[in-house]
């Protein structure tokens, strides 16, 4: 973490988070390399998987009930509760890969699937709202995107999750570390 005076801002990557502290005339800059560091690449990708899965499920979304009628299966309660599921991993394995860094990488990395999923999910429903009829088609790529959410997450988180099986087991909390 670099600290860098506030005249030197415009000095710095453009490509970067800027947080100000009220209380002082410094600011904490997070480069994205850094992030990726942290993070790696996989959990990334997997929010950028989120926000399209959010942004698809809020377009195609119903609009009246006569368009919910048809909705009604085993298959879609299965999809509604599968969607559940990649946010939740990822921060999970976002807060425990980032228990010992700063507060503010910390921060910026729990943010990434809460961002992506409030992001998509206002796009899509701004979408749908202008699509109208046309918003039904949207309904056919949910299933596809809803596994490929998991798939990712699941990828992403495997080492927090294997962690948390092993502190069942063993009583004892080994963090993840992410391999390079």
């Amino acid at each position: 973490m670099w600290r860098v005076p506030a005249s030197r801002w415009l000095d710095t990557s453009p490509y970067c988070l800027i947080a100000l502290f009220p209380y002082s005339p410094t600011a904490l800059i997070i480069m994205p390399e850094q992030l990726i560091a942290t993070a790696g690449v996989w959990f990334f990708a997997a929010c950028a998987a989120l926000f399209v899965l959010a942004l698809v499920e809020q377009a195609g979304a119903p609009r009246s009930p006569e368009d919910d009628a048809h909705r009604k299966s085993a298959l879609t309660t299965l999809l509604i509760l599968a969607s559940f599921l990649p946010p939740v991993l990822l921060l999970l394995h976002g807060s425990l890969l980032t228990t010992g860094a700063d507060s503010m990488l910390r921060a910026a990395i729990i943010a990434a699937p809460v961002a992506a999923m409030l992001i998509g999910s206002l796009l899509g429903a701004f979408l749908g709202a202008l699509a109208g009829r046309s918003a039904i088609g949207m309904r056919r790529l949910v299933p596809p995107l809803v596994l490929v959410a998991l798939a990712l997450a699941l990828y992403t988180a495997h080492p927090s999750i294997g962690a948390l099986f092993d502190a069942l087991q063993d009583g004892v909390l080994e963090l993840p570390v992410r391999p390079v």
